[in-house]
């Protein structure tokens, strides 16, 4: 691809679109994928209202530089231009893919405009006419063409002069040591903002790229939420999930270098990101230079797991907004580093914490699930004494999904002399979290209600591989969420629970209390009720954080989850002290006694108060069983839920919304209900096990614990489940049975996170 081409670095987005013709939504446009799906189910990319259209009629690819439609075994089948597709036919512009009594056409941006859709021409059951295009380009009028060649003419005598006076200034002016973090000017001409080299020249092209030959080293990899691979002479990265970072390593190690490369935004939701990282040691180790669709662009780097940033957001007229091309640069030679974008430097820093390492590209969603970006003409400059070495692959190629035709990536091979193998530093990568089963451990909470059948154990999703994270810096815009948590990590060696703290990026993280679990807050969040499992000190403890003594407030094995009270002046938690099934309990100065419903014990467990003093826990009334809502003494007992699996309450500081977990769909889930029990609502629907809901301090957050990933992390979403994303992993399980009481043990069921000011 010609790297001075106009129509690589302006101009609208080159993704194909679909255009309904006929039927529900005619005259929308919908944006391809990789991998775009139709169908009348939900999870389809493109729904269709047609009771002709099978759940999963056909799909659009795109495979080894081609758009292909593939019919999915659809009860009706589909057309293409009239014919029946029986195997994978290719797609060009104004192609008309009937399914049901839905037309759609196939819409190339590179002819719309010379050829656009007409919307009357649908056909049904007959090939449609070949859209003729010319042999060549008509010619343009002299009207017309004198202004372009003004302006090219003028271009190319404004780069010659920018040339000429840029060899003059280096020739008479020594390099000076440039200053940390400097961002030049936004009201400054492009012209006038020179600033001292970085390197001294002469620097010589080590490695380049145009993507024609798929052997020549990047990785490859694809998942359902994913895709990276070479196509059209280009590298792409596609994420469809939200939170996901997504990058493409060279592997190829280089220390002082230039790297410049052609970056288009093919398709995008407003708010995500795409760049380069480099210098990449390992998995938590790596520079990151980002840049958004709206003209904004940061430089950070990712340290022992921790995110620091080096120039922050900032807004930058070099920078083209929307679904366009980008020329972006990196230039690092020892700890000076400075970031360019179409040619004018953005910014610059001095730092020495990575002086070599892996370089290539990321993609990465926020809010928005989906981003598409490819890669182009990647140059790389060293200077001339200064070798680059092959990497052997570190993230793995994995193949492609039965479904999916695509080419399997090479073993990478040395594309320029610069190259040399295998030289490989001395870089390990950090072991993967070992994964963990959320098991279904089935608590009886009822003598009359027969339960439901067993569910099976909720498999733990495989770990991400090593070349996609949910480690990012903040969203634009996006600050730390205030407030510590309070969670128990299972230590599988020793067989019990351990309580830690830490900031809600898991930054300042510190042991609380050894052997113990369960634990619950005061309103400051400096007392803590926990369950200990220590030989000697075994029950229920309260404990002011920083402080030796404590208070055993009840002394017997089967008590469990603690919680405090609104005015943080008792105690109520479960226990199954002489009896098979839970009560609830509360404390009265140094006594407890039994919570009671017309004199019967109230049987339930993991309790939960409302801000005006009631409770919500797991039990069963009149036979059903779910969360119920009652006074302390017993009265006014409402039903909430009526599905047994409902567990783990959690009630909004305003009283209106109770947060839970359930396996009702077969599943770990978090769900919310009204304090009126309407208003019932799923929130997460990713694979493995969600549970544990805890509100933030001011009620707009809902944090959970989640092994989607393969391993416990700590998730945050919106109360009504928008973006939800990791901040940051437990290092360890949640769940796990105690092995010095495994009679009284019953893994993450009864434990807690907690969310203090």
């Amino acid at each position: 691809m010609d790297n001075h081409s106009d129509s690589t670095v302006v101009g609208p987005s080159l993704v194909p679109k679909l255009e309904i013709l006929r039927g529900a939504g005619a005259g929308s446009k919908i944006s391809l994928k990789f991998k775009t799906r139709l169908g009348r189910e939900a999870d389809n990319d493109v729904v269709l209202a047609d009771p002709r259209v099978s759940r999963y009629h056909c799909q659009i690819t795109f495979e080894d530089g081609k758009w292909l439609l593939t019919d999915l075994g659809s009860a009706n089948g589909t057309l293409l231009d009239g014919l029946p597709v029986s195997v994978p036919q290719p797609l060009s512009h104004g192609s008309q893919v009937q399914v049901g009594e839905t037309i759609l056409a196939f819409v190339d941006p590179m002819d719309e405009k010379e050829h656009p859709i007409n919307p009357s021409m649908t056909i049904i059951g007959g090939k449609i006419p070949p859209i003729a295009k010319p042999k060549s380009a008509p010619a343009a009028s002299d009207s017309g063409n004198v202004p372009r060649m003004v302006w090219i003419a003028g271009g190319l005598i404004l780069i010659l002069m920018l040339a000429v006076a840029g060899i003059v200034l280096w020739q008479g002016k020594t390099p000076a040591a440039p200053p940390v973090a400097v961002q030049p000017p936004e009201s400054t001409p492009a012209a006038t903002q020179i600033a001292a080299p970085i390197a001294e020249p002469p620097l010589a092209l080590k490695f380049e790229d145009d993507f024609s030959d798929s052997s020549s080293g990047w990785d490859d990899a694809f998942s359902k939420d994913y895709t990276k691979q070479y196509g059209n002479n280009q590298y792409h990265i596609e994420i469809t999930t939200n939170n996901l970072v997504v990058w493409g390593l060279s592997n190829r190690n280089a220390a002082d270098f230039e790297i410049e490369v052609e970056v288009s935004l093919q398709d995008s939701e407003p708010g995500n990101t795409y760049g380069l990282i480099f210098r990449y040691v390992d998995h938590n180790n790596y520079y990151r230079f980002d840049v958004s669709d709206d003209g904004y662009f940061l430089l950070s780097k990712f340290e022992a797991g921790e995110w620091q940033t080096l120039i922050n957001w900032t807004p930058s007229a070099a920078i083209k907004q929307g679904q366009t091309s980008n020329i972006l640069k990196i230039a690092a030679f020892g700890p000076e580093i400075a970031v360019f974008a179409n040619g004018q430097e953005l910014g610059r820093i001095t730092d020495d914490t990575f002086q070599a390492g892996n370089f290539g590209f990321f993609a990465s969603t926020f809010n928005g699930p989906h981003i598409w970006v490819s890669y182009d003409n990647l140059k790389l400059r060293t200077p001339a004494e200064q070798q680059i070495a092959v990497i052997p692959t570190i993230a793995a190629t994995r193949p492609a999904p039965s479904d999916a035709r695509l080419p399997d990536a090479p073993t990478p091979t040395p594309k320029t002399e610069g190259d040399t193998l295998p030289a490989t530093p001395d870089v390990a990568e950090p072991a993967a979290p070992q994964p963990q089963t959320f098991a279904i451990t089935a608590t009886q909470t009822s003598t009359v209600t027969a339960e439901p059948p067993p569910v099976p154990p909720v498999e733990t999703p495989a770990p991400l591989p090593d070349f996609v994270t949910r480690d990012q810096p903040p969203a634009r815009g996006e600050s730390q969420l205030p407030g510590k948590f309070i969670f128990p990590v299972y230590d599988a060696a020793r067989g019990t629970y351990d309580i830690f703290r830490a900031n809600t990026d898991g930054s300042e993280r510190e042991q609380l209390f050894a052997a113990a679990g369960q634990p619950a807050a005061n309103k400051t969040g400096n007392t803590i009720a926990y369950r200990s499992w220590q030989a000697d000190k075994r029950g229920l403890i309260v404990q002011e954080l920083g402080q030796a003594d404590y208070w055993l407030f009840e002394p017997y094995f089967e008590a469990a989850a603690p919680v405090f009270s609104p005015n943080d002046d008792f105690f109520v938690y479960h226990s199954r002290a002489g009896r098979d099934t839970p009560a609830l309990y509360r404390t009265l100065g140094t006594e407890s006694q039994v919570l009671r419903r017309e004199s019967i014990p109230i049987e339930g467990e993991m309790p939960a108060f409302t801000p005006d003093g009631r409770l919500v826990y797991k039990g069963c009334l009149n036979n059903a069983c779910g969360l119920i809502l009652t006074n302390l003494d017993g009265g006014a007992p409402q039903q909430l839920t009526n599905t047994p699996g409902d567990t783990a309450p959690a009630v909004s500081p305003d009283g209106a919304t109770v947060a839970f977990m359930s396996n009702r769909d077969g599943d770990w889930e978090i769900y919310t209900v009204g304090l009126d029990g309407q208003n019932l609502q799923r929130l997460t629907t990713a694979p493995g096990g969600d549970g544990l809901p805890v509100w933030s301090p001011d009620g707009s957050r809902l944090a959970f614990v989640s092994n989607r990933d393969g391993f416990s992390a700590i998730w945050v979403m919106t109360p009504t489940g928008r973006r939800p994303h990791q901040l940051f992993a437990l290092n360890g399980s949640i769940d796990g049975i105690v092995q010095v009481d495994t009679a009284h043990s019953f893994g993450w069921l009864e434990e807690r996170i907690v969310w203090t000011p």
